[in-house]
């Protein structure tokens, strides 16, 4: 082997830092290039370079180094566990998940391969599988936050929120700067109604990265509830402008504008949640905030609703409001209480859109009875539709 130069020491160095920028990556060329290595020191030039490409997200060139990696080593976990990123990020799931298992069995005691398993099982539900390796993840290493973070997660999938509020908690203590943690522990708080809490956590989350959109929803949720509509408005917008089709953050947006009044954007939130991912309840507000404005919407609804693959509750309001279900029948679609709730709210607003006030009125107080759950949108819009109603 030639003697190594001091350029090309210098080059070792820069390929073995962890800098992502051209200037890292020239470095690695010039080693693998060179032909002075080979071996263990070729090999760990392929993983640092397949790491700037992957951090830079260049997966496919990523990918490629990994391959090389492992054709000439095949036995090094690491290659694995670093290509299963890559396919991860690509959407390629069944690969990720097979380079994943294929690390962890090179080596069982490689903590990350188990939590990049984990988000795999995570990412099509199986949160059972995903906590599973996550408790591997975590008895190998005790103090890894963002295992707990994920576990908790996954328990809160599950619904067992004393289980995923521990697992925040112990996140947050290992690295009281993970918003990440103070964010998932602020949606369980959410769902528990201790909005309180969760406004505590979300605002936490966005001192601590002020890039988080689900933090900013969140937030925007909280104002949302205690009636403050301009800061809530402000929130969503700061999320969409993060995520640009975050589609809880412009449903939630439009209702708030609903509320407000300002129908027109309302209608325009609405039809962008529909445009990423069409649920019944949006068409029925996209629905009723362009009848505010005169406009009918009830060709674009049985248009629209064609296209959904589920015809149950609430899909008896749609046809009710297209006039293909009468009012006796769409009442008695609604087996729930909630369901019960829901359709007064809607036929409340219809009655709305036909002028008739005092029977809107009626429906509406329907809409807010003790047994309507208080989380409910369309608990909220009753309340706020009747105060303004009242004045």
């Amino acid at each position: 082997m030639m003697p190594v130069t001091h350029a090309a020491a210098d080059d070792k160095d820069i390929c073995n830092s962890r800098a992502a920028d051209d200037q890292a990556i020239a470095a690695c060329n010039r080693l693998i290039d060179s032909g002075r290595y080979q071996g263990r020191d070729l090999v760990t030039a392929y993983l640092n370079r397949g790491a700037k490409w992957s951090m830079k997200g260049d997966h496919d060139r990523a990918i490629a180094d990994y391959d090389e990696m492992i054709r000439l080593d095949p036995k090094i976990s690491q290659a694995y566990n670093n290509r299963g990123i890559s396919w991860r990020a690509k959407g390629n799931l069944d690969r990720a998940t097979a380079d994943f298992s294929q690390a962890i069995g090179l080596d069982p005691t490689l903590p990350q391969a188990y939590q990049n398993r984990a988000t795999v099982w995570r990412a099509i539900g199986d949160h059972d599988r995903a906590i599973g390796d996550l408790d591997r993840a975590i008895a190998l290493g005790p103090d890894n936050a963002e295992a707990y973070n994920d576990r908790g997660a996954s328990w809160r999938a599950k619904g067992d929120m004393t289980r995923a509020i521990a697992d925040l908690d112990r996140a947050i203590k290992l690295d009281p700067k993970s918003a990440k943690a103070y964010t998932e522990r602020g949606g369980i708080w959410l769902a528990k109604r201790d909005n309180e809490r969760a406004f505590a956590d979300f605002d936490q989350a966005i001192k601590l990265n002020p890039n988080l959109p689900l933090a900013y929803n969140g937030r925007g949720v909280i104002w949302s509830i205690r009636g403050d509509s301009d800061p809530a408005i402000a929130d969503f917008d700061r999320a969409i402008r993060l995520f640009p089709r975050f589609a809880d953050a412009f449903g939630n947006r439009g209702y708030a504008k609903f509320f407000k009044g300002d129908f027109d954007a309302s209608a325009a939130d609405f039809l962008k949640v529909i445009e990423i991912d069409p649920n019944q309840y949006t068409l029925l507000w996209r629905f009723m905030a362009r009848g505010r404005v005169g406009q009918n919407g009830a060709d674009e609804l049985s248009t629209a609703s064609g296209r959904l693959k589920s015809k149950e509750w609430p899909y008896a309001l749609i046809e009710f409001y297209v006039g293909r279900r009468s009012l006796e029948d769409t009442r008695a679609a609604a087996k729930s209480p909630g369901e019960q709730c829901e359709a007064a709210f809607y036929i409340g607003e219809w009655q709305l859109l036909r002028g008739n006030r005092l029977e809107a009125q009626e429906e509406l107080r329907k809409a807010t009875a003790d047994t309507c759950p208080r989380d409910f949108i369309e608990y909220k819009g009753a309340v706020a539709e009747l105060k303004r109603l009242d004045r």
